[in-house]
């Protein structure tokens, strides 16, 4: 989504969150190997319960397992966010939030995503003009191996592979966490540029765009752009924010503040 969530203009992909301990390869092996594309779809995507890597709850209070998440991202990525967000409008509590959200903070977490992988093939093989911006002439080239790795999801953020496709370095832009990150904050702020967000504060619709491509979402229609697949993923992003904004603040163990006096602050349960 990270990839980019959107996959050219009328084309939306569903993004889940990544729960860690499942990160690696998803199949669904008894789908067909080739789909005809259809632009302009989107589906919900009920092959798989909504996840919430780093734990949390539906209630919106934090959870003991999220605030170790957060210090954890705070000890080992700290330096590398500060660096990262030091010229980008987008805050670092953000960042770190979306990196807990897709990755748990592991630079190394990868999925297969089998749709979108029919969905390029279909384009390799000229059964379809287009994915998204990329065309079969560009797909043509491309070993099964390089359309498995467009057709997956990378790094801390989650970044799609295709949108790599035209880079120099490819893959290994999102690869290293360095240049991944970067990426990211690029997407992020074409999304604000996108749709006329505020990436100083509007991080509910920020939150969406990165799940689903669409900034909004209107229960009150059956239109689909802006819902994510996990109905409490907003709300795990916005907390998590929260978590990260008190840390920096000096509330964690440097500060001799202890993590339950946060926890309760935050309005978690310490019983």
């Amino acid at each position: 989504m990270a990839h980019w969530t959107f996959e050219g203009p009328g084309e939306l992909r569903r993004r889940r969150p990544l729960e860690r301990r499942r990160r690696l390869l998803v199949t669904t092996e008894n789908r067909k190997s080739v789909v005809p594309a259809e632009a302009g779809t989107q589906k919900l995507d009920s092959r798989r319960p909504p996840v919430k890597p780093g734990g949390g709850n539906d209630q919106g209070s934090p959870s003991h397992a999220e605030f170790r998440l957060m210090n954890r991202i705070h000890r080992q990525w700290g330096a590398a966010i500060d660096a990262a967000c030091q010229y980008s409008s987008v805050p670092r509590a953000f960042l770190a939030a979306l990196m807990a959200l897709e990755s748990g903070g592991d630079p190394a977490a990868k999925r297969f995503e089998r749709h979108v992988y029919n969905k390029l093939i279909n384009v390799q093989r000229g059964f379809a003009d287009h994915y998204g911006a990329l065309s079969h002439g560009e797909l043509k080239r491309f070993s099964n191996d390089g359309i498995r790795n467009f057709a997956t999801s990378w790094g801390l953020t989650q970044v799609m592979g295709y949108h790599v496709a035209r880079r120099p370095g490819g893959i290994e832009l999102l690869i290293n966490p360095e240049t991944h990150l970067k990426f990211a904050l690029g997407m992020l702020a074409e999304f604000a540029e996108r749709f006329g967000l505020n990436a100083t504060q509007e991080f509910a619709e920020l939150l969406r765009c990165w799940n689903t491509g669409a900034p909004y979402d209107d229960p009150s229609t059956p239109r689909i752009e802006g819902r994510t697949h996990d109905p409490h993923y907003v709300a795990n992003g916005l907390r998590r924010m929260e978590i990260y904004k008190r840390i920096l603040s000096g509330g964690n163990k440097a500060s001799g503040e202890k993590p339950v006096a946060i926890f309760a602050t935050l309005g978690g349960q310490t019983s």
